[in-house]
């Protein structure tokens, strides 16, 4: 009985500690961004920012696609797990969508920052739908870091 108690005491000390521990997990957010992922690059042209970020993507077996705006849009195919998490995976396999925008906060700062989408049918605009995905999304903060460690790496190696 003993043993039990002992057990269930160092389960309940074990739950209570969890969530103390999980806040620490938390990444920082750029304040000035809405979207799921974003960094900030310093000191960059807009068109040096799009040409990292297109070469990033494409490096990252993501094609461009048709932007409905100024953003940048990149997409591939999705894996499986993201075909079964749509409610609509039985009309076929899905796509991932990656809108990357860029926004001026001062001369010298930008914002880079983007949201991420399932899509399934990318290519037929009629039947098309796209789901954006909520929360944070590390494989994608990963790719706009990235892009920003490049410009960097750039701008180091040109240096005398």
């Amino acid at each position: 009985m003993a043993a039990l108690e002992r057990g269930c005491a160092l389960l309940l000390c074990g739950l209570a500690v969890l969530p103390g521990l999980m806040g620490g997990c938390k990444s920082t957010r750029i304040p000035e961004s809405h979207r799921a992922e974003a960094v900030i690059i310093t000191n960059r042209a807009p068109e040096e920012i799009n040409a990292a970020t297109r070469e990033t993507f494409q490096h990252h077996q993501f094609k461009p696609a048709k932007p409905d705006g100024d953003e940048l849009v990149f997409q591939k195919r999705g894996s499986f797990m993201n075909s079964v998490l749509t409610a609509d995976w039985f009309d076929g396999p899905t796509w991932v969508r990656v809108k990357v925008f860029q926004r001026p906060l001062d001369p010298q700062r930008t914002l880079l920052d983007c949201d991420v989408y399932v899509v399934q049918q990318p290519e037929d605009p009629f039947f098309q739908e796209e789901h954006k995905l909520a929360g944070k999304k590390k494989e994608y903060q990963s790719l706009l870091q990235e892009i920003a460690w490049n410009l960097n790496r750039e701008r180091a190696t040109q240096r005398p």
